[in-house]
């Protein structure tokens, strides 16, 4: 297959505003073709975005990707490796079309390669994009990156306090008083609502006997919380705080 991209044709904007193309660029590929990682790295070889985030081979492993409705594709190609479980590479939202893969926003993500999940949600009229990881091969914690589409650009996500993620899977314990201890779960999922993300919050308490297992819990506690982020540039604006948060 051959593959090659092309820069289509960019406009400039006011002093200081870094100049964005009308239409991105292409990699030729049949309509009924998934892309592979030939395609991928032909694809992003012009992109401004993530010139920063080249490898020396100017090659690119595919991480994950993601089909969505309406022959759009996500995905997340890692570049460089940082450390063993987390590397850097583009992100990028595109489109099949006749013509073949069109990039329709791209960014620059960096995070545990680790179970990664892509997943596009509508907010009003913004798309926001939710990278999803654990954070080692034996950890069952998973985290979050959401990044906001403006101009052809997928930007970080700031949450309230600067934080860049949100957790989804968090277990925790607390020594009590005696024998006892409190075994603390937390989950979180995510929806694209009309005005707002959606995060679904679950914590589940538990007060156990510490040397033995077997023995039912003396206490069971389950709260839902449901949070709402309202978009505000490229933050993300709570209405309460997050079960996360509590000890």
């Amino acid at each position: 297959m051959l593959v090659f991209a092309f820069l289509a044709t960019w406009v400039g904007g006011c002093a200081g505003i870094p100049l964005l193309p009308t239409t991105l660029f292409y990699a030729p590929l049949a309509e009924n073709e998934e892309p592979d990682a030939s395609a991928w790295t032909s694809l992003l070889a012009a992109a401004p975005a993530v010139s920063d985030a080249s490898s020396p081979e100017g090659s690119a492993s595919v991480v994950a990707s993601e089909r969505l409705e309406g022959g759009e594709w996500l995905a997340w190609t890692a570049t460089r490796t940082l450390d063993p479980s987390r590397v850097e590479g583009a992100l990028v939202r595109a489109r099949q079309t006749a013509l073949g893969l069109e990039a329709q926003a791209v960014g620059v993500h960096v995070g545990p390669a680790i179970r990664v999940t892509l997943r596009c949600f509508r907010v009003d009229r913004t798309r926001v994009v939710v990278v999803e990881s654990s954070e080692s091969e034996r950890s069952i914690e998973r985290s979050a990156w959401v990044y906001i589409e403006r101009d052809a650009t997928l930007s970080a996500a700031q949450l309230g306090d600067g934080a860049t993620l949100l957790p989804i899977h968090r277990d925790s314990v607390l020594a009590l008083d005696g024998r006892w201890d409190r075994a603390r779960t937390v989950t979180a999922t995510l929806e694209g609502s009309r005005d707002a993300l959606v995060v679904h919050e679950h914590a589940t308490e538990r007060e156990v006997a510490r040397d033995h297992p077997e023995i039912p819990p003396r206490a069971v506690r389950e709260v839902d919380r449901d949070r709402r982020l309202v978009i505000d540039g490229v933050r993300l604006v709570g209405d309460r705080a997050s079960l996360f948060d509590e000890p």
